[in-house]
């Protein structure tokens, strides 16, 4: 059996759910990066386990920074 972390197992399922994504439910890689790297410089953001997640709302970092109907919930994006 496969040795993972919670982390790897996280990033596995957000890649899944990504690729299932209907067309337009997803942002450029682009923005995508933008956004992340606006969370990863935020006082909010908190790694627990290797995952990265916001104190505010509470989301995956990684997923609601590729989310096409989503917003920073302190308006920084």
């Amino acid at each position: 059996m496969e040795n993972i972390n919670s982390a790897e197992a996280t990033d596995q399922e957000i890649k899944k759910y990504l690729d299932e994504a209907p067309q337009g439910f997803t942002v450029s890689e682009e923005v995508s990066k933008d956004r992340t790297s606006i969370c990863n410089a935020c006082p909010e953001k908190v790694t627990t386990l290797g995952i990265d997640r916001c104190q505010v709302c509470n989301c995956l970092i990684k997923l609601k920074t590729k989310l096409t109907h989503t917003k920073c919930p302190i308006d920084k994006w």
